[in-house]
Order: C-alpha cells, then structure tokens, then sequence
C-alpha cells in the first residue's frame, strides 16, 4: 500500500535498514500529577494498567527486562533479523535527577539488537539538564522523546488536570530542538471541553516548533478513572467513529508533511475499555484513513502553510 502520509513503519524501515519493534519496560518512574508536586490523583482519563501491556517483568531492573524481552522475540519467526527500541512508556519517565536518567537508559542498551530508546514524558519534566543527559546520548544511539501534550487548550488542560501548560510544551520543545534531540507529541481528540478546532490547532503548532513524530489518539474511558464516573453520570460521551475518522485526516492534511505519523488510533485492553468500543484496530484505521485521503485526492502536508505558501 502507498501511504499517504509519513508512516513511523516506513520511516524505521528507512532510518535503520530493516524492520524495528518496540520493547516496552517498565523505569520504576512515578508521576508529578499523582504524588502532590503539581496535582494529585492525575489526568481524569489515566488508568496507567493501561499501559502495562507487553512489559515482562515491571519488577526486574531495567537490563533485565530487555534481556528476558530479548530470549522471548528470539524465538519467534516475526522478530528473526529484527531489531529494537527501548520504550520508557509508564508515568512520567523523565521525573527523576539527570544522573539517575543517565544510568537508567544507558542500562537499556543491552545488545547488538537495541538500536536506540524512546522516552515518554510530560513537557514540564524537561529542563536543561535533563535536555543534556539526552543529547548526551543520542551522540550514542537513537534518542526520540515523547511528549504528552494531549491538547493545546489551557482550558482543557485544567478540566482534565493534566498539570501543565501549553507554555510548558513550548518550552520543552524548544530545549529539545536547540539539543538536538529528536521529539514527539501525543494529542488526543475529544476530550472533555475540547473542540476540534483545538485539535486541529495542533496539527500547526507540531509542525511549527519542530517536532518529528506525532501519535493520534482518540479519547478513551477507561475503568477506575475520574473520567469513567463521568461517563456513568451522563455527562461525558466519546466521539462517534465517523467524527474521529474525518477529523484526523483533517489534521493530516494541516500537518507538515515531514512529520512522521507513528500512531491514528488509541489501544486499551479490553478488560480496561468501557467507550468507545469500534471493534476497529490500527491496521484497518490506517487502511481506513489512507483510503479517505485517496478519496479526498489529497494526502499529509495538503494544506500546510510554510512561509506562506502551500506545500502541496
């Protein structure tokens, strides 16, 4: 299939020669939003039992985990000849002191296999030390961090106590950028209070401070979160399928096309998710939203605006 957007598969193909697959471990991290540093109880969406899945042994040290993800993949036909990327995916995996960090991701460059390491974090756990330790490594192999903006809208922010600002994004983006360390963005579209204006507001502000990757979600209620109390009160509802399909290739089409796309659709267990429930995976969303922009005879970058110039 040509993709008619800058697909994250592609794009690894590329970037290191062959295929590449993640191996989530678990940093030992917490949260600034749960233990009382900016806000306790965190996002009214978060259940981070969500985020568990595929890490092998959350107990083990970091290495350790790599090691025993390493001797399970070995022994399967798909990851023959395959290589890896660390994922510090649970909490805040940036919420620690820098030496600490250091330490932690260089134990995760186990092997020959591991190409590199992803951090996920919030954009107000980035200063410019953290930025260094980073850079520092990436001098050494591939550093993407991720960070978790989920929306631009300081309203939106607060309702959902996320604990930061948009300003706090601009300002970790722009460490990262003058480092030089690659980074993302998660945003999330229908969130409570949110518009999709404000989501596709997103689009350009990913592309104008420079981030290389982006992931798309739509919002999810998961159980034992402050967010499924809503649902059962009434006074939260998703967003219908139709309406998420549509407005993502709408952000498509803002987004500058050199961004690359590394996720359109949210997962959850299914013993976690209550709505909403599409019984659609990410694969034929994808095919679904490369489809939709063929129908449309466009495609990622068709409207984005550089220097005040179409690019497409």
């Amino acid at each position: 299939m040509e993709f008619r957007f800058n697909h994250y598969g592609t794009y690894l193909k590329k970037t290191f020669g062959g295929r590449v697959f993640r191996i989530t471990v678990d940093g030992g991290f917490t949260c600034p939003n749960r233990d009382g540093t900016v806000g306790v109880g965190g996002c009214i969406y978060c259940n981070n039992d969500a985020f568990s899945a595929g890490i092998t042994a959350p107990h083990l040290p970091v290495a350790d985990q790599v090691r025993l993800a390493l001797e399970e993949k070995r022994g399967k036909k798909r990851y023959r000849g395959a290589r890896f990327l660390v994922y510090f995916q649970k909490y805040t995996n940036t919420y620690a002191p820098p030496d600490v960090l250091e330490k932690l991701y260089e134990s995760a460059l186990v092997g020959e296999e591991i190409v590199g390491i992803v951090v996920g974090t919030r954009p107000d756990c980035i200063d410019g030390e953290i930025a260094r330790v980073l850079k520092k490594l990436s001098e050494k192999t591939h550093v993407s961090v991720e960070l978790g903006l989920q929306t631009t809208s300081d309203e939106v922010l607060k309702r959902i106590n996320r604990g930061h600002t948009f300003e706090d994004y601009l300002k970790a983006s722009d460490l990262l950028a003058r480092e030089g360390v690659e980074f993302g963005v998660h945003l999330i579209y229908g969130l409570p209070g949110d518009t999709r204006e404000n989501f596709l507001k997103g689009a350009d502000e990913v592309s104008r401070t420079g981030a290389s990757l982006v992931k798309l979600n739509h919002i999810h209620v998961v159980r034992d979160t402050e967010l499924e109390r809503a649902w059962r009160r009434g006074e939260f509802s998703p967003p219908s399928f139709e309406e998420y399909l549509e407005a993502v290739c709408d952000f498509l089409e803002r987004l500058s096309p050199s961004v690359v796309v590394a996720r359109l659709i949210s997962t959850t267990p299914p013993e976690l998710l209550l709505a909403p429930r599409w019984e659609v995976g990410s694969a034929r969303f994808v095919t679904m939203v490369n489809e939709e922009l063929e129908r449309r005879g466009t495609r990622q970058g068709a409207l984005f605006e550089e220097e005040g110039k179409a690019v497409f």
